[in-house]
């Protein structure tokens, strides 16, 4: 999600050439990564937490040597490893947020996992330091996190959990598989067919089952905030530096230098972004209560709305700081906006699955949103190559006032069952997700007494 941004300061080191082909590195590995997570989404809810974690790690591992073997200018094009380590880094979320729902805190523990990728995106500034004074090259880094994660591998085998965590009392590790002879593979039934045997219950089946509920629009609110808020990311990020340097004459009249404003930019996008999502862990959590008493609308839905509207304000400085970005007043504007959208699109597209939808559709729900979502990224190769075809940022403008439309319309789509206002047939549309959850309920609160 977050670590794009890695490659916003190391362009500092790359010459203009390199500049716009790190820009399509960025963008295009940005969509592949989606498949990535769609194949991680899908082994998460169908093979269970402990095989689908160790798949998705040793991916990230190959990636990282598939990154230490590339060279400038001789084989750029395992750069490209860039898809299978992000996109399967960017996964673990999915098995990780399971270990929140071992305590009572679940939102907040994970808002706090989300803040760890957030200041993960800060390492840049330590790769400078790295590189410039210590000496260390990309390829030295990329080795070196290569053995972190085979040692990380084995780390899952003892302590992580085997099967996916439904609830605090289904933590069973590979320990107690073997010790209990149990299957290696997690024989999951769904809310709807537990009369149904692992035989006779294919997994295509099961499969359709579990995006059915899906086809709902909560579900493709979450795509519009995702969407929206991802492809701002990726693509405003890809120009960051040409969008600075365009105001150079204003930035050394203040007294300042480009690469300091670059440096502070990522400072403060980090420290918005982090703090917004421990913040909007501490709203869900201390809402729930409130919102679980016995009132009009959907209580789950409703802690989703403080997230959304600052959503909305992310949205409506980046558009005007995009229009006035050749000033020093928008482009800052444009900072803070970049800032808190950092943090809206991945704290909703996680909660809203986690605590809306059924835990069986979990994985395959997040994945679908990371790769859909995902998808639009293809489209800032064409951003960046009309910039350098016309060095203006008239295609990023536009592409930015979409995004600021598409992510609005959650306002329709999710405020109307959050309060349970509207045409009949159109809440209607929600019935199954709440028929879904009301089942799981049900099957799920006498296991925990």
């Amino acid at each position: 999600m977050m670590a794009s941004s890695l490659n916003q300061s190391s362009r500092s080191f790359e010459c203009p050439s390199q500049s716009a082909e790190l820009g399509n590195i960025v963008s295009v590995s940005g969509a592949l990564a989606g498949v990535v997570l769609m194949i991680a989404g899908v082994l998460r809810d169908h093979l269970g937490f402990g095989p689908s974690l160790l798949i998705m790690k040793s991916f990230v591992t190959i990636g990282y040597i598939l990154l230490a073997n590339a060279q400038p200018g001789v084989s750029d094009n395992l750069l490209y490893g860039w898809a299978l380590q992000y996109g399967s880094a960017v996964s673990m979320l999915f098995f990780y947020i399971q270990l929140a729902r071992l305590f009572d805190l679940t939102s907040f523990l994970i808002s706090f996992m989300m803040l760890t990728m957030a200041l993960s995106s800060f390492v840049p500034e330590l790769w400078k330091i790295l590189y410039i004074d210590l000496g260390f090259s990309p390829q030295n880094m990329a080795w070196i996190f290569a053995g972190f994660m085979a040692l990380s591998m084995i780390f899952s085998l003892i302590f992580m959990p085997w099967y996916n965590l439904e609830s605090r009392d289904s933590f069973i590790n590979l320990k107690d598989v073997i010790r209990q002879k149990l299957p290696f593979i997690e024989r999951k039934k769904t809310a709807e067919n537990k009369e149904d045997s692992a035989s006779t219950c294919s997994f295509l089946k099961k499969f359709l089952q579990s995006i059915r509920v899906f086809l709902n629009p909560n579900f493709f609110a979450a795509l519009c905030v995702f969407g929206s808020g991802n492809f701002i990311v990726h693509n405003v990020l890809a120009l960051m530096t040409q969008l600075i340097e365009q105001n150079e004459i204003e930035i050394v009249a203040a007294g300042s230098t480009v690469s300091l404003v670059n440096t502070q930019f990522n400072t403060l996008k980090i420290v918005l972004s982090g703090c917004l999502t421990v913040v909007f862990g501490i709203i869900v959590t201390f809402t729930k209560r409130k919102f679980s008493q016995k009132s009009k609308g959907d209580h789950n839905l409703k802690q989703l709305v403080i997230p959304l509207f600052f959503h909305l304000i992310a949205l409506v400085l980046c558009i005007i700081g995009i229009e006035k970005s050749d000033t020093l007043g928008g482009m800052w504007t444009l900072f803070v906006g970049f800032g808190i959208i950092q943090a809206t699109p991945y704290f909703y597209e996680v909660n809203i699955i986690e605590i809306c939808f059924p835990f069986e559709s979990h994985g395959v729900g997040l994945a679908s949103i990371e790769l859909i979502g995902g998808l639009f990224n293809f489209l800032g190769t064409p951003i960046l190559n009309d910039f350098e075809k016309t060095g203006n940022f008239n295609a990023l403008r536009l592409s930015v006032w979409i995004s600021g439309l598409v992510g609005a319309l959650p306002i329709i789509l999710h405020l109307p069952f959050a309060y349970e206002f509207g045409p009949k047939w159109f809440l209607n549309m929600d019935k199954r997700r709440k028929e879904k959850m009301t089942l799981e309920i049900k099957e799920t609160v006498p296991e925990i007494n």
